[in-house]
């Protein structure tokens, strides 16, 4: 198992500025030939410029691999689906079905015209970034200047592995075993060392060594659900202008007192179109390239853009082995997913001509057609009607195991035919799914176990493979949850930042400035259209072997739930403001009382990750961080295993701080490197790629202390929207954070058999005021007048 990558939003100030690659000599000029003529008759020009920049890749991964089949492909890993254009186009009710260009659309909207309506990656950012050099613009003006991702040296690799991992050692005899094993290391793995820098050397004008090795071997390969152990979530901020409506909700189904419809709306309903009107207006940013490209640091070091190509329109798709992840042309798909009580409807949310969002009131209304349609549909089920059968609620069936959902799919389309894959394309190819909650969940636990997984094993309303969610509660409470293979959580921020950012108020006060009308009465209803109608769901139910296939989902799902436990803990005493008082960085700060606080519960360190990102190189995602050091591990010993109560005691306050900063200082400088791709996870990782079938592994790959210190029992990853990921293994935590200027917020997970996560949110309060105590008793004592606690 992998852990949860996305990346960590810790501002590199000190990171270096790498020189810019050189462009080939070959972009130019295809870029030129490209913008110059239609987009239609380029596409073997288009396919010809790529897989000139991915030649080398393959050739090399099929000469130095040494024919490892497992972890490589000779096969282009793009393809298109030829099918002359969608079938169900994104504009529902206008059609646009054959996929033909309009000039005043493209003008007015920006959007640029794929070659074909569907692109399907096997995971390699290479073969897909020619969708980049059709979208163009700002968003992707700097990728072909970004620096490759370094391969480190041996030696440095050696040293930031040993001193992590001496900690962990149970032994002297372990301890002399591993420095064995390092000092033998360059000599076993200098072939290896040569392979990757002669992979590295052939990517170097379009893509990172890694990311191929990363994208298949660490997500797409991966077997186990996506939700729980891919998938991540956000808990998203109040919207305070919805309070005026609270108590002017009809009821959650639609029914109420329609002599004022404006009046009586669901808060889902008004908060989702919101959301609607802010997603389609960075969609049409993202999809056209008018975006900015994100930088970080003073020096405003430009961030790899890659990512931003499968947030929109994006699935991942169930196979044996290894998934796929289909990518919908936006400029012919514009069409979201709308999941109510276990139902999924498409509805139109654009305007035809430009992409803008349609009015505010014409989303309400689309939105209550999707709630009164799911009503329906559930009220028949519950009274007999269409054949005595139940619902067949399919969003369960992507909660399972990838092969026992990839059979799956291959049955369903079996069973139902074209109308399924008709069906299956309409949903995949959906902007993005918001989930209409009927529930009200209260406490930041509650919330996070809607986001996380829904917490409802008997109607799942989400679809887990597609590449996000907006979950919208009855009490107008939401959050993100976000598929993770081919994209980490940055690029998602963005987004979720806007969302929160415009409220349902602004957007009225501005619709209404513009001319909108703010009435139901007069709004036109946008076309919807359920995803699995009847014809298909006739079909599915009356397949014995499908809805046996389903039940066994939702057990398999109901057990999964079962066994997951998030507790979160909001620190109130102190935040970012104090701990840089006290000349740290909050975010080493918080790590050293994750190590405290992990080591009490465990009674010893263990292996722990957090994420840092690497994406200033080309097609860069992450990196790991690891927390535990030497310095460290005198820290936590110092402190012991339970408090000491001894902060009086100058002498022992005074070394216990002097261990703390230290512990801080090699973590901060850890995060530094780890963000100039200098750690060595990545680079063991890619070394490990490259022994042969026949060839005899560094000894060091196979010593227990090297398995344990990589086997992540603390998965740790920080950014500022309340984040939230399951544990890596199962007897390990997942601790997502944000520090806030004056509270630190903590979303720990765990398997539910262990009880950690309550007892873990006391530790980490437990640590953080007893190292704070230190600093307020140095101060009172007058030695260290600089500090302001």
């Amino acid at each position: 198992k992998h852990c949860s990558f996305f990346s960590a939003y810790v501002s590199i100030q000190t990171l270096q500025n790498p020189s810019p690659r050189p462009r080939p000599s070959f972009t130019n000029s295809f870029t030129n030939s490209f913008t110059n003529t239609n987009t239609n008759t380029n596409t073997s020009l288009l396919k010809k410029n790529h897989r000139m920049r991915s030649k080398h890749v393959y050739s090399r991964m099929v000469s130095t691999s040494t024919g490892n089949v497992r972890r490589t492909s000779t096969r282009t890993s793009t393809r298109f689906l030829l099918s002359g254009g969608p079938r169900n186009a994104s504009s529902l009710q206008h059609g646009n079905s054959n996929g033909n260009s309009n000039g005043d659309r493209n003008s007015k909207s920006g959007l640029k015209q794929w070659p074909e309506p569907v692109v399907v990656s096997n995971g390699d950012y290479v073969e897909d970034a020619f969708l980049e050099d059709i979208i163009g613009n700002n968003l992707y003006s700097e990728q072909k200047n970004l620096p490759p991702l370094p391969v480190p040296s041996i030696e440095c690799s050696l040293k930031k592995f040993l001193s992590s991992a001496l900690p962990l050692a149970e032994s002297e005899e372990e301890k002399h075993n591993l420095i064995q094993a390092c000092d033998a290391f360059p000599g076993e793995a200098a072939k290896l060392q040569e392979r990757l820098e002669s992979r590295q050397r052939d990517n170097q004008w379009t893509s990172s060594w890694l990311q191929l090795w990363w994208n298949q071997a660490g997500y797409l390969q991966l077997r186990d659900p996506v939700v729980v152990n891919i998938s991540y979530f956000f808990t998203l901020k109040d919207d305070e202008t919805l309070k005026k409506y609270a108590n002017n909700n009809r009821n959650s189904d639609g029914n109420g007192d329609d002599s004022d419809n404006d009046y009586y709306k669901p808060l889902h309903v008004r908060r989702g179109a919101a959301i609607l009107t802010v997603i389609a207006q960075y969609r049409k940013k993202v999809c056209s390239g008018t975006m900015p490209v994100e930088q970080i640091g003073k020096k405003q070091i430009p961030l790899c853009s890659t990512a931003f190509k499968y947030l929109f329109h994006s699935c991942r798709i169930p196979k044996r082995v290894q998934d796929e992840y289909k990518m919908f042309d936006p400029y012919v798909y514009k069409h979201c997913i709308v999941a109510v009580k276990g139902q999924f409807f498409a509805m139109d949310f654009l305007e035809d001509d430009n992409d803008e969002p349609l009015p505010l009131a014409s989303l309400e209304a689309g939105l209550e057609q999707c709630i009164k349609l799911a009503y329906e549909s559930d009220s028949d089920s519950e009274s007999g009607d269409n054949n005595d059968k139940t619902i067949a609620h399919l969003g369960v069936l992507t909660s399972s195991n990838r092969d026992d959902w990839a059979d799956n799919r291959e049955r369903l389309l079996r069973i139902g035919g074209d109308a399924m894959e008709k069906a299956l394309e309409k949903l995949e190819s959906g902007c993005f799914v918001l989930s209409l909650d009927d529930t009200d969940p209260i406490t930041l636990r509650q919330l996070a176990n809607r986001y996380w997984h829904g917490d409802d094993t008997k109607i799942v309303n989400r679809w887990f493979d597609k590449s996000m969610h907006l979950m919208c509660q009855s009490n107008g409470r939401l959050g993100y949850m976000g598929e993770h293979s081919m994209a980490d959580g940055a690029p998602a921020v963005g987004l979720c930042q806007a969302i929160v950012k415009s409220t349902y108020g602004s957007i009225v006060e501005t619709q209404s400035q513009e001319g909108s009308s703010a009435k139901l009465s007069s709004a036109q209803v946008p076309f919807v259209a359920r995803v699995f109608d009847e014809e298909v769901l006739d079909l599915v139910t009356s397949s014995d072997e499908m809805m046996a296939c389903i039940a066994k989902a939702q057990d398999d799902f109901s057990k999964l739930v079962e066994n997951q436990d998030v507790s979160i803990e909001i620190f109130r005493k102190f935040g970012s403001n104090e701990i840089k008082s006290i000349q740290f960085s909050p975010d080493s700060f918080v790590q050293s009382a994750i190590q405290l606080a992990t080591y009490r519960l465990f009674g010893k360190q263990v292996g722990t990750y957090e994420a840092s990102q690497v994406r200033p190189f080309v097609h860069g995602r992450t990196e790991t961080t690891r927390s535990v050091s030497e310095a460290s591990n005198a820290f936590v010993q110092r402190m012991g295993l339970f408090p000491e109560k001894n902060e009086h005691d100058g002498d022992a306050r005074k070394e216990k701080i002097a261990l703390l900063r230290t512990t801080a200082f090699k973590h901060q400088k850890y995060l530094r490197d780890a963000s100039n791709g200098q750690g060595c996870d990545r680079h063991f990782f890619g070394l490990s790629m490259l022994v042969g079938e026949n060839e005899n592994a560094p000894t060091l790959f196979t010593d227990p202390v090297f398995q344990r210190s990589k086997r992540w029992r603390v998965s740790t990853s920080t950014l500022p929207l309340l984040p939230g990921f399951g544990c890596v293994v199962d007897d390990g935590i997942g601790i997502g954070y944000q520090v806030g200027a004056d509270d630190i917020y903590f979303a720990i997970s765990s398997r539910n058999e262990h009880n950690w996560t309550e007892a873990l949110g006391h530790l980490l309060e437990e640590a953080l005021l007893e190292m704070r105590l230190l600093f307020e008793l140095e101060d009172a004592s007058g030695d260290t007048p600089q500090s302001k606690l």
